[in-house]
């Protein structure tokens, strides 16, 4: 994780100094995102809860920032393994669906990141999405 860490890190610094994030303030949450990260690791799987639908390989994630980007929940998610891709919800800021490969591994992340602070007001819950 440290390597991976810094490597993320590096790669945010890059983007912050190429200009590639659209303003300064994604920027400090693109930051504040991957030192959290880096930081308190799994630790938010204190905050688990049973998951309501059926386990599925497909994640619901809600209350994220509202400025959160694809790219930032990548950095996040990335570090599980089976991770494939992420879609926000344009039409609802907030909201994104994560694929994993199989079920077993979208449990292992959303049991380590359920209630993870992408800012201090917001603590994300994570479900398996509807099928």
């Amino acid at each position: 994780m440290a390597v991976l860490g810094k490597l993320q890190l590096s790669a945010a610094c890059v983007l912050v100094v190429a200009g590639t994030l659209p303003s300064p303030r994604l920027c400090l949450l693109y930051v504040h995102v991957l030192l959290c990260v880096l930081l308190h690791g799994d630790q938010s799987s204190r905050f688990a809860k049973p998951p309501q639908e059926p386990p599925n390989n497909i994640l619901f994630i809600q209350n994220c920032p509202d400025q959160t980007s694809s790219m930032m929940m990548e950095v996040l998610l990335q570090q599980y393994p089976g991770f494939r891709e992420v879609r926000m919800i344009e039409a609802r800021p907030g909201i994104a669906l994560v694929e994993f490969d199989d079920e077993n591994q979208s449990l292992v992340a959303m049991q380590a990141l359920q209630g993870f602070r992408m800012s201090p007001e917001n603590p994300i819950t994570i479900s398996y999405a509807k099928k």
